[in-house]
């Protein structure tokens, strides 16, 4: 009737013919030598995404190959120097994002070539490799100026959206602003076990900054700043308290230091209020006496007082109603002898006691006057009493 059906080897081949698939299928590790280029030699208008990332542009060819093998996506390379010479040999691991390039050619940025120690034409190797996903990374910036920006894990973070694998010893380059930071990869870690190469696509990482490495020259510079500005303040102060005692403005001040003060503000101003000397406003140095202070405490002491209603010229007298007055006289003194005058001013009726022997006039009493039935009248200008009668 019919043939038996194939056995082994030979079934599972036409098996595979059958449904499309080629039973010829190279093994091993997929692997091309390239010459290595910057992204500035490719035919491309913009190659701003190439310099910002971990992505190298390969030929058609490769893509090719990749496809006839069993590969992991995405795609992950292992590049290699120095074929020739292992001992001198470095190794850095990208992605692809084109395949467009030139054949015998290999795009990749310039900051990955500085890290391999290539020039333009150099012939390195490309391996395909399987990456494990990172869990954690370290980084170590160049100068301690990357530390200071607002947020630089946001910084980061965007600038490793164009990253797809992270290698122990790298140093990429993240632009920001106007300044351009390097910043080196020196730990990586999947689930607690250091590795050299990490794969960062669609996993969370933990990140951490490690001391940057110009920190001690920056903090001793930063010192070195900070004391020439304290010098050059001191200098300051005291180049303006030397000029405010030569001026004479002030006395005795208080001689101000870093950190603390020669004299407390308590003793400083005890010391004003027990000194003898004081200034004046001018400037100028004033001795304080007993009785100068107390001719200054009690000024109405050394000034006549003005009773309201003297005439102008003429001596003042006490103050009407006022007790206790400095010109009263006490029980003791006896009131010199003298004749009275009368004086008329306005609706009010002053009279004084005029002493013989020095003419002054004391004014004893202070009377309103009052309108009586003969019509007798008064004016300001009048000093003595005037009839209608007459």
């Amino acid at each position: 009737m019919f043939g038996g059906a194939p056995q082994g080897r030979q079934a599972w081949q036409q098996q595979n013919n059958a449904y499309g698939f080629r039973a010829n299928v190279p093994q091993g590790p997929w692997s091309r030598k390239l010459h290595a280029y910057p992204p500035v030699f490719s035919q491309k208008d913009e190659t701003q995404n190439i310099e910002t990332g971990d992505k190298v542009l390969l030929p058609a060819s490769c893509l090719q190959e990749l496809s006839s093998r069993h590969i992991q996506y995405p795609m992950m390379f292992r590049i290699r120097t120095n074929i020739n010479n292992p001992a001198l040999a470095r190794t850095s691991h990208c992605s692809v994002l084109e395949f467009d390039a030139e054949e015998g050619r290999v795009y990749m940025p310039t900051w990955m070539m500085d890290n391999l120690n290539i020039e333009q034409g150099s012939l390195v190797e490309l391996t395909n490799t399987t990456l494990r996903k990172g869990t954690f990374v370290q980084f170590q910036p160049h100068r301690t100026k990357f530390t200071e920006i607002k947020n630089p894990r946001a910084v980061l973070e965007r600038t490793m959206r164009n990253f797809s694998c992270l290698t122990v010893g790298d140093t990429i380059q993240i632009k920001f602003g106007n300044d351009v930071y390097k910043i080196d990869i020196t730990e990586a870690k999947v689930n607690a076990e250091n590795v050299d190469v990490v794969s960062i696509i669609e996993t969370d990482i933990q990140v951490d900054f490690k001391e940057p490495k110009d920190f001690a020259a920056y903090e001793a510079k930063r010192k070195q700043k900070k004391d020439r500005k304290d010098r050059e303040r001191k200098k300051r102060l005291e180049e303006d308290e030397k000029k405010l005692e030569e001026s004479g403005l002030v006395a005795e001040m208080p001689t101000i230091g870093f950190g603390s003060y020669t004299n407390s503000k308590k003793d400083y101003f005890s010391n004003l209020s027990s000194s003898s000397q004081g200034y004046s406003l001018s400037g100028r140095q004033q001795s304080r006496s007993s009785s100068s202070t107390n001719s200054r405490a009690s000024p109405q002491a050394s000034r006549p007082s003005r009773s309201r209603g003297t005439p102008l010229g003429k001596q003042r007298g006490t103050p009407l109603g006022v007790k206790g007055s400095s010109l009263k006289r006490t029980s003791s003194q006896a009131r010199t002898p003298g004749k009275k005058e009368e004086e008329v001013i306005g609706n009010m009726r002053y009279i004084y006691n005029v002493d013989q022997v020095t003419g002054n006039r004391e004014l004893i009493r202070q009377l309103p006057l009052r309108k009586s039935a003969s019509k007798v009248g008064y004016r300001l200008s009048d000093k003595q009493r005037v009839s209608s009668d007459s």
